[in-house]
This record gives structure tokens, C-alpha cells and sequence, in this order.
């Protein structure tokens, strides 16, 4: 089963551009923490790094891991 995340966003998460954004995880990645913090690493969403001249934003991204040590 997959969970899609799409325009649904609480006002604090919508993007700042119009386009269609929509991304699918399996559910076990998406519930807990042993698949997403485990030896196969994690997910994390990387904000939109702003242009500082004019303020627009550019696009975020959704990045993986993988954790080489545990302290």
C-alpha cells in the first residue's frame, strides 16, 4: 500500500509555486521509525533554498541517507 502526499499541505508546508507537487512513499516507510532510521537510511525533506537576491524560492526535495555510525 502507498500513501500519497499531495497538494493537502497544512499553510506553513504549501509550496510557493503553482505546479503539481506529489510524492509516494510505501506505508512502511511512511509510519515509524525502522525503516526510515534504520541501515537503510532515512528520509528527510530539504527546503527550498531561497534566492537572496530576488526572494523567490527554488524547488525543495525529498533526500535519503544512509547512516554510517550510531553513537
Amino acid at each position: 500500500m502507498k500513501i500519497n502526499i499531495g497538494r493537502e499541505f497544512p499553510q506553513y508546508f504549501k509550496p510557493l509555486y503553482p505546479e503539481e507537487q506529489h510524492i509516494s512513499v510505501e506505508e512502511e516507510y511512511a509510519q515509524g521509525y525502522e525503516k526510515r532510521y534504520g541501515k537503510n537510511g532515512f528520509m528527510m525533506l530539504v527546503p527550498a533554498p531561497q534566492d537572496l537576491k530576488t526572494g523567490e524560492p527554488n524547488q525543495s526535495a525529498i533526500a535519503t541517507i544512509n547512516i554510517e555510525k550510531y553513537d
